[in-house]
């Protein structure tokens, strides 16, 4: 059952456009991601659920009921800023407490919830502290703790870890996760950042200038992205992306570019027929590229002569880039394969791990 509907949304500031026909379903108790770049839409998108924007055009539902003239407060919703708005002048338990004694909670109830909440957040020792007393990542965390005790109906999340440290925002992400767990209710997380996205999503909503690009489970999105935009967005490193012309030679159809000459698959040549003009971009992830004659018996694969331009070790791995006639490639190898600036090295890419796309419209060729 979808639990909160964009149906056909869209939103003008003048003559800016933020959300565009944007239409999606959001299940009970799923945790979606909405995905961009900065100004891509997806905060003014939250907004409106929330009711602190009026869509332009098109309906917001909640349980099926329109709610576009309803107020926020009677919306049933939570929201976490990304910039805490904490009362400054009320310690961390009354921060908390705020909404649940506007809403007529016994003093008991209210005190349980708070200290649950502080328990499952790890403010127990802070509850007596005021915001200015707290560091960043413990702010954010009393942010969510008021949201999380109201127990609404959704949970809507505003880019709520941007501000913590790499090392607390795994933290905290990890927790949040085991918090929709225990909740079992709708959480509507909006992040730039691809990781949390993957990381934490059932399902991932990418926006780019305000239209819905793609929607998917995170892995669905990785493997099959389902045009340029998505496919050089998600991954890190990004997507290896160069032009090609499709040219048939000997019965067989090849993606010919700078970087060196492919011979399609029989699926993926069916797909390519749909090219505009012959003229499509390829792409391959940097995981799978391979120094030397490549991986998997009997596969079909092309080696590329490259150099090396640098080598960045990260511990486990290293990103290599490399450079071909006027091209950039970036491969994600081993960091026991060891390369230097200027060294010559053939890499080989499966072509089953080809990514095709129209270079015109930039739809993915099944």
């Amino acid at each position: 059952m979808a639990l909160v509907t964009f149906d056909n949304v869209s939103k003008f500031f003048g003559e800016v456009v933020a959300v565009k026909d944007f239409s999606l379903e959001i299940y009970d108790r799923e945790f979606i991601v909405l995905l961009g770049p900065s100004g891509c839409g997806k905060s003014t998108a939250l907004r409106i659920v929330a009711g602190l924007e009026l869509p332009t055009k098109g309906n917001i539902l909640i349980k099926d009921r329109v709610v576009n003239d309803v107020e926020p407060k009677r919306r049933d919703v939570a929201m976490v800023f990304q910039n805490y708005a904490l009362y400054p002048h009320m310690s961390v338990y009354n921060n908390i407490a705020f909404g649940l004694r506007m809403r007529g909670l016994h003093r008991r109830e209210i005190d349980r919830l708070v200290k649950e909440a502080a328990q499952n957040l790890g403010l127990g020792e802070l509850l007596r502290r005021k915001p200015g007393e707290l560091s960043g990542g413990q702010r954010q965390r009393v942010a969510l703790g008021r949201a999380i005790v109201r127990r609404p109906v959704v949970y809507l999340m505003d880019e709520p870890l941007s501000n913590l440290d790499a090392k607390l925002r795994v933290q905290t992400r990890a927790e949040l996760v085991k918090m929709h767990r225990l909740l079992q209710t709708t959480f509507i997380y909006v992040t730039h950042d691809q990781v949390e996205a993957m990381t934490m999503g059932d399902r991932i909503a990418i926006l780019e200038q305000g239209l819905l690009q793609q929607v998917g489970p995170p892995q669905e999105v990785y493997d099959r992205p389902g045009n340029i935009f998505v496919a050089g967005f998600i991954g890190s490193p990004a997507m290896n992306m160069f032009p090609a012309r499709l040219q048939t030679r000997n019965g067989d159809l090849f993606a010919d570019s700078e970087v060196g000459s492919f011979r399609l698959d029989a699926q993926q040549a069916q797909g390519a027929t749909d090219a505009s003009d012959g003229e499509v971009m390829v792409g391959v992830r940097p995981e799978h590229l391979y120094v030397g004659g490549g991986e998997g018996s009997g596969a079909v694969s092309a080696t590329i002569g490259a150099m090396v331009d640098l080598v960045e070790y990260l511990g486990n791995e290293a990103h290599v880039t490399f450079s071909r006639s006027d091209s950039t490639l970036v491969a994600r190898l081993d960091a026991r394969v060891k390369l230097k600036p200027a060294d010559m090295v053939p890499l080989t890419v499966l072509v089953e791990n080809l990514h095709l796309f129209d270079r015109a419209s930039g739809r993915r060729l099944a």
